[in-house]
């Protein structure tokens, strides 16, 4: 092959990464519109317009509108969740924020995002366009799979100047492999020695087995991967992050969130018994102290 194909080729590859990364920020974004989660309307159309920019465009048939349930309700028991544990004296480090609207809820916390370059890119624009410039200073680019990339970056927060630092998932782990979740609990535990820190995540699979949900097919075809990778089950995630030295604590979504508060439920005429059932069955809340 000569050069420049292989230069070509490489050029395809790392577009089709980038529009993966893309994907997923969009299906996880979309169904927030039909919510009453604070700026995320904003957000989503602000990036419909940069997306074309970047050539990027996007099949209305992954778009799962109906899925606004149960990603409303993730979205407000992580963020009751990090409430809980976050005052002025803390760090929040949102890994793979995406197109999350949770930095600007959290607007007197110090709040570090990060994700892959291009959507970065993409929301330190959103940022700028809505008024919200000083967030920008806080994006960082970065590919979870590159252990080193990561680690670099971590060591540029000065986290040894806050009292406690949250670490905060949502959705991520889906479309990482073990291997990947290995190398990022050893970044955060190295990087995180000697500070009070905790994680939390929305990726904590519940005690009932996975189903095969509407919106975790859309997910892994969209993203190349199975929904159900790393772990396998409920047990399957409490065993690995027991064995990297975690106490883990799992919670169902409605410790933090009642049925009667899911706006999409309303909006689709769900009643609060379904959303309730809905909620048990899409994921937990875990607490991972070290």
């Amino acid at each position: 092959m000569s050069k420049k194909m292989q230069e070509q080729t490489v050029a395809e590859q790392n577009r089709e990464a980038l529009f993966r990364t893309m994907r997923t920020a969009f299906l996880t974004a979309y169904p927030k519109i039909f919510t009453d989660v604070r700026y995320a309307s904003d957000i989503f159309f602000q990036s419909v317009k940069l997306a074309a920019e970047y050539g990027f465009s996007f099949q209305t048939s992954l778009f799962v509108a109906d899925m606004a349930v149960e990603i409303e309700t993730r979205h407000k028991a992580l963020s009751a969740a990090v409430a809980a544990w976050t005052d002025k004296e803390t760090l929040v480090i949102e890994l793979a924020a995406g197109l999350s609207p949770r930095r600007a809820e959290f607007a007197g916390v110090n709040y570090v995002e990060f994700d892959h370059e291009t959507i970065v890119e993409i929301k330190k624009t959103i940022y700028q366009k809505m008024g919200f410039a000083d967030y920008a200073s806080g994006l960082y680019a970065v590919d979870f799979m590159d252990k080193e990339a990561f680690a670099k970056i971590m060591q540029t927060l000065g986290v040894h100047n806050y009292k406690r630092v949250v670490v905060v998932s949502e959705g991520l782990f889906w479309y990482l492999k073990r291997s990947h979740v290995q190398g990022m609990v050893d970044v955060l535990s190295s990087a995180l020695q000697g500070v009070e820190w905790l994680w939390i995540t929305a990726d904590c699979p519940t005690h009932a087995e996975i189903s095969e949900a509407e919106y975790r097919n859309v997910i892994a075809n969209s993203s190349n991967c199975s929904p159900v990778e790393p772990f396998a089950d409920f047990n399957d995630f409490a065993d690995f992050f027991t064995q990297n030295g975690f106490a883990l604590s799992a919670h169902r979504l409605r410790e933090f969130v009642s049925p009667d508060c899911i706006y999409a439920g309303k909006f689709f005429s769900v009643s609060a018994e379904e959303v309730g059932g809905r909620m048990a069955d899409y994921t937990d809340i875990a607490l991972l102290k070290k």
